[in-house]
């Protein structure tokens, strides 16, 4: 923590989703746990019921995308995260009766293409371990995926 305050640079250069699976997996139950309490207001709140498509990047255990689809009945989502994570996120929505509306796609947002268009996208809890120039592309690139019109949302805690 001292170097990073002194230096304005965090040591973090993957996500601990890469270089610890094992605890990758209890930082996913967390977020998950939190995501059950957010996720449900955030949704109805946003006002999307004109939304058909959304892209929920770094979606985890697809939390957020399963609180969007029950709350807006003609919404279907796309969860794009790293292969590990979607092997525990199909399990999820798959128990939450979801598979018809929710899809998959694998990657690491930072490198890999985003398939598809989108109404939506929501970036959650994605940007608070990254520096601004990183964020300011991914940004970007999501942005490009977005139909015109389309909404970026991003809902993220910073220490």
């Amino acid at each position: 923590m001292e170097q990073t305050v002194r230096t304005g640079q965090s040591p973090v250069n993957q996500h601990v989703f890469e270089t610890n699976p094992e605890l990758g997996a209890k930082v996913l139950t967390v977020l998950d746990r939190i995501g059950r309490g957010s996720g449900p207001a955030l949704a109805q709140r946003l006002q999307l019921q004109q939304a058909k498509h959304m892209l929920d990047i770094g979606g985890g255990a697809g939390t957020n995308a399963m609180a969007f689809c029950r709350e807006y009945p003609g919404l279907s989502a796309t969860v794009f995260d790293l292969p590990q994570t979607l092997t525990v996120t199909k399990q999820c929505v798959e128990d939450a009766g979801l598979s018809d509306r929710i899809q998959f796609q694998a990657g690491n947002f930072h490198e890999d293409a985003f398939q598809g268009t989108f109404d939506v996208a929501l970036m959650s809890d994605i940007l608070h371990y990254q520096d601004g120039k990183t964020n300011a592309a991914l940004v970007a690139k999501v942005y490009g995926c977005l139909i015109p019109g389309g909404r970026l949302i991003i809902k993220d805690r910073f220490l």
